[in-house]
């Protein structure tokens, strides 16, 4: 009679993956895997994302600030030379008015029916200063603003602005 051959043992099939299950890493912290939750341990971002982060930021603050700063002067020279166009017109028409110049820029204020500007005050420069004015004949005048510096001369923002120069072009960019 023959003996019935031995049963071999099945071949063992791995496991059937679980979500649930975790893997281990080498030094055997557990990894968690796919559909688990985070511990509150295991959440947030690490030094370096978040160095990597400020970093960024700073960079563009850096780059933003200094654009701002740039449109700012800018911004300041072409109020100054706004307020000295609206100066000169108020000067046009106190001298239609009138038939001379003004003494002062103050009679450009006058009374409620005689007022050349609208408002109660007279216009300052962008770094509120007064306007400087000179009658230099009958019909003829200086009227400047002396820039950021309040002194003669200057270069960019620290330039005299003067009625020639309220009439170009926005030339501020280039200074």
């Amino acid at each position: 009679m023959q003996q019935p051959a031995p049963q071999q043992p099945a071949p063992q099939q791995p496991a059937p993956c679980n979500t649930r299950t975790r893997r281990t890493r080498p030094m055997g912290n557990p990894l968690p895997m796919r559909g688990t939750r985070r511990t509150s341990r295991e959440r947030g971002f690490s030094l370096i994302e978040l160095m990597v982060v400020i970093t960024i930021i700073g960079l563009l603050s850096g780059i933003v600030g200094v654009n701002v700063y740039q449109y700012m002067k800018t911004a300041t020279i072409s109020t100054t030379k706004s307020q000295i166009i609206i100066i000169e017109n108020a000067i046009e028409a106190f001298r239609t008015t009138n038939r001379r110049l003004p003494d002062s820029l103050d009679e450009l204020i006058g009374n409620e029916d005689e007022s050349f500007l609208n408002s109660e005050e007279l216009p300052t420069d962008a770094w509120n200063e007064e306007f400087i004015y000179e009658k230099t004949g009958s019909r003829t005048y200086n009227l400047i603003s002396l820039g950021a510096d309040m002194a003669e001369g200057g270069d960019g923002e620290d330039a005299d602005i003067d009625r020639k120069a309220a009439h170009r072009k926005n030339d501020s960019r280039r200074q």
